[in-house]
């Protein structure tokens, strides 16, 4: 199957498992039956401790890249495509609304595509895989219990437990920090950020600071309340984000990686970022999520009498699904 088609695939059955036998209706009367008041939309987390929920999750990370060195080039693409499953509670509500919820990955696989066209694949509930460092890196992260602390504006605060995932990948095996965890919590079961009531059409502004290979990236997206709709009963949100990504490049870490002198110009010359989240008005929680994200970055690197350019063309597409609650 092509990429296109995969996708295409991806965005059908995401489509359908949200409104497959449903019937969605948007009357005014009904949305009145549900006591829900589309001028007055609270998308903040009702927090019950126990309460709990199990996520599909997926991405692909498609890259093509192109390195030249003098009047030599070469171009090349490479995949990463992540498949899961994502268990969230709340364990403990605090009196001012904000809760510690737990985040455990149950379950990942990974498909590595190389320049040739090769796929390796690694799948964590197998003792073994390709390559070696991926799989035992999946491995480490799955059943671990990580702690994410949530505001009651549905913010994520903080990550923690992460030493236990250390604890479990061999050494020299680099696992994800706690900015990597808050931004997967922050794409999971909430709505981040969001004002105290809101009104469909109403708009509001988000900034988010993640790490990337190459520093910290900045997504600066507004949110809009598109619409309120009841779905087997059920008042579902839907809520859109766009808007723009920017790199700080770590200069100082990436020196230090090329273990040489040399003068180096990194600049995100694209990026931007879009995403859809159906919320469950009932439960006060995602039901799925498709974010697609673009970036372009240049690099170029003099070293001596040498100079080398290298440009990334990236695109990640991300969903997230609701699979089971409790």
């Amino acid at each position: 199957m092509t990429l296109l088609a995969r996708q295409t695939a991806r965005l059908l059955a995401f489509a359908v498992a949200l409104t497959a036998c449903s019937r969605v209706a948007t009357a005014q009367d009904e949305l009145a039956t549900a006591a829900i008041d589309p001028q007055a939309v609270d998308l903040r987390p009702h927090f019950e401790e126990g309460r709990g929920c199990r996520y599909q999750i997926w991405s692909l990370r498609s890259q093509a890249q192109s390195i030249q060195i003098g009047p030599n080039s070469r171009e090349f693409d490479t995949q990463f495509e992540l498949n899961g499953q994502v268990t969230w509670v709340v364990d403990r509500v605090k009196s001012d609304g904000s809760a510690t919820c737990t985040m455990t990955m149950d379950w990942l696989t990974a498909d590595l595509t190389g320049p040739e066209g090769d796929t390796q694949r690694s799948d964590s509930r197998q003792g073994r895989g390709e390559p070696e460092t991926v799989h035992q890196l999946l491995r480490a992260l799955t059943g671990v219990a990580v702690r994410v602390e949530v505001g009651a504006d549905g913010s994520v605060r903080s990550a923690s437990n992460i030493d236990a995932i250390s604890r479990n990948a061999p050494e020299g095996i680099k696992v994800p920090d706690e900015l990597d965890f808050m931004e997967s919590a922050n794409e999971l079961a909430l709505v981040p950020g969001v004002p105290d009531t809101v009104a469909v059409g109403a708009q509001w502004d988000q900034r988010f600071v993640w790490n990337h290979e190459l520093g910290k990236l900045t997504e600066s997206l507004r949110f809009t309340l598109e619409n309120v709709d009841l779905i087997e009963g059920v008042p579902v949100a839907m809520a859109t984000a766009g808007g723009k990504a920017d790199l700080q490049p770590d200069l100082d870490r990436m020196l230090k990686d090329m273990k040489t002198e040399a003068r180096v110009d990194v600049r995100m010359t694209d990026g931007s970022v879009e995403t859809q989240v159906y919320f469950d008005l009932d439960r006060h929680e995602a039901i799925g999520r498709n974010t697609l994200a673009h970036r372009r970055i240049e690099l170029d690197v003099r070293v001596q009498n040498h100079k080398v350019k290298r440009v990334m063309d990236e695109t990640i597409h991300s969903q997230v699904l609701r699979i089971e609650e409790w």
